[in-house]
């Protein structure tokens, strides 16, 4: 999604947010698929979160969504770089040692 729409992400990040009575928050549509990758994870033992699924999934989502736009529009990283580096630093953060190496 970022890579298709790459050109236009820098100018506005509003398509991701929505108003709740708590504040601003990333919409669920984005963040709910990677809550769900985490419950899956801590499930069979491959994933150690440190933090809540939700709260860490709106991180992720906002890492490599904004990181991903922003090596490939101003630093111009070719796709699979940028790819590659933001995978291997988010999942050392949330893998369980065994699984990093």
């Amino acid at each position: 999604m970022v890579e298709t729409n790459l050109q236009l992400l820098p100018a506005t990040d509003t398509a991701f947010h929505e108003a709740t009575s708590s504040g601003l928050i990333t919409r669920t549509s984005f963040t709910q698929p990677l809550d769900r990758l985490l419950r899956d994870g801590v499930a069979d033992g491959t994933l150690q979160p440190s933090a809540p699924f939700q709260e860490l999934a709106t991180v992720l989502f906002n890492t490599v969504c904004w990181t991903y736009a922003h090596l490939r529009s101003r630093h111009h990283w070719p796709p699979d770089r940028a790819r590659s580096c933001l995978l291997d630093l988010l999942m050392r953060s949330i893998s369980t040692p065994a699984t990093v190496a």
